[in-house]
């Protein structure tokens, strides 16, 4: 036998593991921290949702006794 072919799963075992990350497990870190990160912007965008509907609850309960806006019209309108 003139050439040794040494199989991917077996590298590890022949060599032993990496003192380095491989640039797919740098990759699959990247992904986890991005997948972190969009859940917590999503949790965070979730509670300033709930708080801005709440908030603009209360603007329309004030809005409707607000001394700026004119009641609304209860004349006829002219028909051409």
């Amino acid at each position: 036998m003139e050439k040794e072919v040494i199989f991917p799963a077996d590298v590890e075992a022949i060599f032993g593991k990496r003192p380095w990350k491989s640039r797919s497990e740098k990759l699959e870190e990247i992904a986890e921290k991005r997948r972190q990160a969009a859940a917590s912007a999503a949790a965070s965008d979730s509670c300033a949702k709930a708080e801005s509907d709440s908030a603009e609850s209360d603007s329309a309960e004030s809005d409707s006794t607000d001394a700026e806006t004119p009641p609304p019209f209860e004349g006829d309108i002219p028909k051409e």
